[in-house]
């Protein structure tokens, strides 16, 4: 018996090896880079001697937009309100129902485009692939202003499309640099939509190899169901009077049946003219049957193992999923999907129960012990294919973004290891110089984990550094060192720490601290978010006044002009009034639009007295903190031309330089001297519209301060 118990242990290790192994690929040894704010940089990787790459991350989205890439061309002329509207940054893999609908609902039917680019070596001509796995539930791609290829027909109404989800590869010959990466979604059939599975990017080989991966696996499955199916279903055949061989094997044909359903979707090969609807509600159908054969065949086997009432039980409901398939439309059956879920876990543990419990009764059981490992190894395939069904975890939620700092790789490492479970955003850097530029170029930094002792800049020198931009609360830093004297504790204070630790650091403690400044942070930052956006929210009641005067003026002359006043004014205060506008980064395109309606509604006032030119020679896409250009046009108006009797003209520039955006807001009005531009800047004089708060913004995001240059003689820019 000891011996028996052995082998069963042996063979649950084996079958455990495959499902343990991935999720430690997944979670602890994934060490490729991540999408930030729709840009993947992977410039210093050479993909022709690298794997396929999961492009995973924060992709743009756009809502209720099918586009191409025709559609983000620059150089093609379109109206303004035509061109690609930004809903915001979405999570990839994960589900939609989070974010598709405009008024924040949660719903999974809808249609998007996702767009992300790739930054390879320059001048690196190679024929670049993609891969995707589980789109739902029509999808087309497009890589580098070619269509590569496409699942079904992502439409605006589940009328317009045709809905299908068979994974695809697709290939562009390309010569590296900047690579423009967009899919169109579309999905009206199921209760859940969106990418669930990473799609892979590489060089051709990488991704051709990845797919014949994913192939073989379905494939060797396969052929071990049919192996099986022929052995059982021959043994029945020779010992007819016994029929849980007849079951075993039956079970099997389904489970073939069930693999070509799923993964790759191999039936789409056998049967190119099957509608993904019939392929849904075959999966649900080959579901059932595939329970119902086991439970079968563990009646068969163990006797009394199924309780009469479970098994006409389950009869009665697997032929009730049967019948609701073959009747409703897959998007009603997929939202009792939790439900059909936790209904086959309990299953098979009911299952492996029975058959665990009678191997204890029995004694001479060496053949039964094979029988059940074979049966748990079934299990195994169908609970690891169950798991796409339910879909990836939604990652709509920020994650928190450390960044750690030695010198010693091998202290690097071990930090990620005690943090890679946490769910964190994991970056390093070697030195502290290193960490700074990390730091202010802009990327979101949750909390700063840096040694004291290291060569060149020091974690004191750091935290020294990081201070002149960031407060406390804006950016924790927690210093790791063997000191512990009160001096050190005193000196590190000083310079900026916020916490200490000493090393060798204690796995649980270092967890707990990097979690109580995570929070501290959020805490923080969601106060200073509510207050901005209180504080962005504001309007200068004379303003609004005076639009409104300008209206009623207005309204007996030209009351199509009034109307479109009105227009204007309603565009302004939908964006100045939204308190959920807490992002830290919008559109150009909506900055732009609210700066175009405040200028519009003051012309009406100013008639002659105020000119504007636009100047805008940068992607209409490129993000900027919101509501930072109004202001300060509003205080070129007000402060500088209304001043002067003849008025005169505000000149808006935004272009890009090299990998930054310049804006430039010029007026010829009355100038400022020195010291009321440094109290302007500071929120001292009194009249200044916001520009502390901008000030401090830009100081928080980019490293940066608001430049200002006036002459009383010829006005401010």
């Amino acid at each position: 018996m000891k011996r028996q118990w052995i082998i069963f242990i042996i063979g649950m290790l084996l079958v455990l090896f495959l499902p343990v192994y991935a999720v430690w690929q997944q979670f602890v040894m994934d060490r490729q880079p991540t999408a930030v704010e729709g840009l993947l940089d992977l410039s210093k990787l050479d993909l022709r001697n690298h794997g396929a790459i999961s492009l995973n991350g924060e992709w743009e989205f756009y809502r209720s937009q099918l586009l191409t890439p025709k559609d983000f061309d620059r150089t093609i002329t379109v109206k303004e309100d035509e061109r690609p509207r930004l809903s915001g940054m979405a999570r990839l893999p994960g589900a939609w129902n989070d974010y598709i609908a405009e008024d924040g609902q949660r719903m999974a039917e809808g249609y998007g485009t996702f767009r992300l680019i790739v930054q390879v070596k320059p001048g690196q001509a190679l024929t670049y692939g993609l891969q995707t796995n589980n789109i739902r539930s029509a999808s087309r791609v497009f890589m580098g202003g070619y269509e590569i290829g496409a699942s079904g027909n992502p439409g605006r109404t589940a009328d317009d499309g045709v809905q299908n989800n068979v994974p695809f590869l697709g290939f562009a010959t390309l010569s590296g640099g900047r690579i423009e990466i967009i899919v169109q979604i579309a999905n009206y059939l199921y209760t859940t939509g969106g990418v669930f599975t990473p799609i892979l990017f590489g060089e051709q080989h990488a991704i051709m190899q990845s797919k014949e991966l994913y192939l073989f696996a379905d494939w060797m499955t396969i052929a071990g169901f049919f192996t099986a199916a022929l052995y059982f279903l021959g043994f029945q055949q020779i010992r007819k009077k016994e029929p849980a061989s007849l079951y075993l094997g039956l079970f099997c044909l389904a489970a073939i049946i069930y693999v070509l359903l799923h993964g790759e979707k191999l039936i789409d090969g056998f049967w190119p003219g099957l509608s993904y609807e019939w392929i849904l509600k075959s999966q649900l159908m080959i579901s059932a049957l595939i329970y119902y054969f086991l439970l079968k065949f563990v009646s068969a086997s163990v006797r009394g193992g199924v309780h009469p009432i479970v098994m006409r039980s389950y009869a009665f409901l697997g032929g009730a999923s049967i019948a609701v398939a073959i009747i409703f439309p897959s998007i009603l059956f997929s939202k009792i999907e939790p439900l059909l879920v936790a209904f086959s876990a309990s299953c098979i543990a009911y299952i492996i129960g029975i058959m665990l419990r009678d191997l204890r009764r029995r004694r001479n059981s060496g053949e039964y012990l094979l029988t059940i490992l074979g049966i748990i190894s079934i299990l195994m395939v169908i609970i690891t294919n169950l798991l796409p069904l339910i879909g990836m975890p939604d990652h709509g939620a920020e994650l928190a973004t450390v960044l750690m700092v030695d010198d010693d790789p091998v202290n690097l490492q071990v930090l990620r290891n005690l943090l890679a479970l946490e769910g964190y955003r994991l970056m390093t850097a070697s030195n502290g110089q290193e960490a700074l530029e990390k730091i202010q170029s802009g990327q979101s930094i949750d909390l700063v984990i840096a040694d004291w002792m290291m060569p060149g800049m020091s974690g004191l020198d750091l935290c020294r550094s990081v201070r002149r931009q960031f407060s406390l609360s804006a950016l924790p830093i927690l210093l790791l060192t063997a000191r512990s004297l009160p001096e050190d504790v005193r000196i590190g204070l000083s310079a900026g720490a916020n916490d200490f630790l000493r090393k060798p650091v204690d796995a649980e403690e270092l967890r707990a601290r990097v979690r109580t400044l995570l929070e501290l942070r959020r805490s923080v930052r969601n106060a200073i978010s509510a207050e901005m956006a209180f504080l962005q929210a504001q309007i200068k009641p004379h303003f609004l006044y005076n639009a409104l005067n300008t209206m009623i003026a207005l309204l007996p002359i030209d009351p199509e002009k009034t109307a479109e006043l009105l227009h204007e004014l309603s565009r302004y205060l939908r964006g100045s009034f939204d308190f959920r506008n807490r992002d830290q980064l919008t559109v150009l395109r909506q900055e732009m639009a609210l700066v175009t309606s405040y200028l519009n509604l003051e012309k009406a006032r100013f008639e002659d007295r105020l000119q504007v030119d636009y100047d805008i020679q940068a992607d209409m896409n490129r993000l900027v903190p919101p509501l930072t250009i109004q202001p300060i046009v509003e205080n070129a108006v007000r402060h500088g031309i209304m001043r002067k009797e003849e008025g005169g003209r505000v000149r808006i520039l935004v272009q890009e330089l090299e990998e930054r955006l310049e804006i430039t807001v010029e007026d010829n009005g009355t100038g400022m001297t020195p010291e009321r531009m440094e109290a302007v800047r500071e929120g001292r004089a009194g009249n200044g519209v916001g520009l502390k708060n901008i000030n401090a913004r830009l100081l928080t995001l980019f490293g940066t301060e608001l430049m200002i240059d006036s002459d009383p003689e010829r006005g401010t820019v």
